[in-house]
């Protein structure tokens, strides 16, 4: 099942404050969405608007043209997968029971799994990299090999949409890499894929399509060539850039060149 999910001048606007406001998004089957903006730009609460985890104040959220609203919760964790920003483990669990949690939506228990929830699981470790991990214990694992897992137990869902808020932080390059190159492998089978993600320039290297956030408002939305210019930038993050898209390359904030330009130096 392929579905597209699309967000239609979308807000959410609690007590505190305004935390995004008129939002018209999109992710298609076989795209790679990255979130983009500054801290507090509103990347994390829209991305949970976007799981139904966070209730919007106006606008609606649609997935194939039906209300995200009107999914029970099953039917929206077969629907949706969410890899939240803060991933802890209570229990000494297997890497397999880990990534097993995934199955839940689907009848799926620890160390019980059915011959189906065997096989999701089994192919979610293999787009990971993790198939030899199965019978560690999570506990034992580095940050990079427990993110691949935690990617994996979304991924054993099988949901036709992912959401993974921030999957590479606090990676070294390596394990980024490993990371996005797993979500576009999983854009490229004809499902959407939506990531919060801070590296401007892994994002262009990785996401067929980027959105730009700034004080909740959306700033810039299209293609990596289209949003990743200096200009959009400059506005969004304050910061001096050259090139466009892949060939982006920022320079440093842009108090530092005025400060340069007004001693008088290049």
């Amino acid at each position: 099942m392929m579905s597209e999910l699309r967000a239609e001048a979308a807000s959410s606007t609690p007590d505190g404050g305004p935390q995004f406001r008129d939002i018209d998004f999109v992710a298609r089957p076989g795209e790679f969405v990255a979130i983009l903006g500054p801290n507090g730009a509103g990347k994390t609460t829209f991305l949970q608007a976007l799981a139904g985890l966070r209730p919007l104040t106006s606008g609606q959220i649609t997935v194939s043209k039906r209300p995200l609203d009107s999914f029970d919760a099953i039917e929206r964790a077969r629907t949706i997968s969410y890899l939240p920003q803060s991933r802890p483990i209570s229990w000494p669990l297997t890497v397999q029971d880990i990534v097993g949690l995934g199955r839940y939506a689907f009848g799926g228990s620890i160390g019980r799994p059915s011959e189906r929830c065997r096989a999701a699981i089994e192919h979610a470790l293999e787009q990971v990299g993790m198939q030899s991990f199965r019978d560690r214990r999570a506990d034992t694992l580095s940050g990079g090999e427990l993110a691949r897992v935690h990617l994996a137990r979304a991924l054993a869902a099988e949901a036709p949409i992912l959401l993974a808020d921030e999957p590479i932080l606090s990676l070294d390059p390596a394990q980024q890499f490993r990371i996005l190159e797993a979500l576009k492998r999983v854009a490229m089978s004809r499902r959407a894929v939506v990531a919060v993600l801070h590296d401007i320039q892994l994002a262009a290297r990785f996401a067929s399509h980027v959105v730009i956030l700034r004080d909740g408002r959306l700033l810039a939305s299209g293609t990596p060539d289209e949003t990743l210019t200096p200009q959009v930038i400059g506005r969004a993050f304050d910061l001096v850039a050259s090139g466009t898209g892949r060939e982006l390359i920022i320079e440093g904030p842009a108090e530092t060149f005025s400060a340069r330009s007004g001693d008088g130096r290049a």
